[in-house]
Parts: C-alpha cells; sequence; structure tokens
C-alpha cells in the first residue's frame, strides 16, 4: 500500500468515527506516512480521544504529539532522517471552468 493510500485511509478512519482533521492534523500525518503507518496512528488517537469526557470535533496536530509522548515507538518511528524528508514542488496551470463552457449570449 503506498503512502498516499496509508495516508488516505487514517483520513477516511478519522472521518467515519465522526471526526474531521485539522489541517496541521493532516500535515502531522502525512509526514509520519513516510516512516510509520498513519492508520495506526489514527487508530491511537481515536482511542485516546473516546477515552476522554469531552472529545473534540477537529483532530489537531497537538493530540497527535501528545500520542506519541505517551507512545515513544510512535515517536521514533515518525522522527524524520534527512533521508526521509521530501520536498514536493510544482505548479499548476489554472484553467477556469468558465473556458469550458459555451457562451449563449443573444447577438
Amino acid at each position: 500500500m503506498s503512502e498516499n493510500e496509508k495516508l488516505q485511509k487514517a483520513v477516511d478512519l478519522a472521518i467515519a468515527s465522526g471526526y474531521q482533521l485539522k489541517k496541521d492534523a493532516f500535515e502531522f500525518l502525512t509526514t509520519a506516512a513516510v516512516t510509520a503507518d498513519p492508520t495506526e496512528i489514527m487508530n491511537k488517537a481515536l482511542q485516546k480521544i473516546e477515552s476522554l469526557k469531552e472529545k473534540p470535533l477537529f483532530i489537531g496536530r497537538d493530540t497527535l504529539e501528545e500520542l506519541l509522548e505517551e507512545e515513544p515507538k510512535i515517536a521514533e518511528e515518525i522522527t524524520p532522517t534527512p533521508q526521509t524528508v521530501k520536498m514536493v514542488e510544482g505548479k499548476r496551470k489554472f484553467q477556469p471552468f468558465a473556458k469550458e463552457v459555451e457562451s449563449h449570449q443573444n447577438n
């Protein structure tokens, strides 16, 4: 299973459990997917959240990082080494939708 598929599975798991991910949590999982299983991280995070008295609507990076403090094995897997850090850059060509639609003006 590719990193993207694992990441998608982790996000789907959070949504199916009734939570949404904050942007910083998603970025954290994206980084983690390089060296660890984001689904495992999400499962542990959901278990932790379920034990809370007041459950949040959103899962943030802080929740995931707190989990790592409790689970040193996961933190060890996620800590990026210089070989595991990837930079992705690129630009998409902007294609406005309106250019694809014919004009229906009466002349």
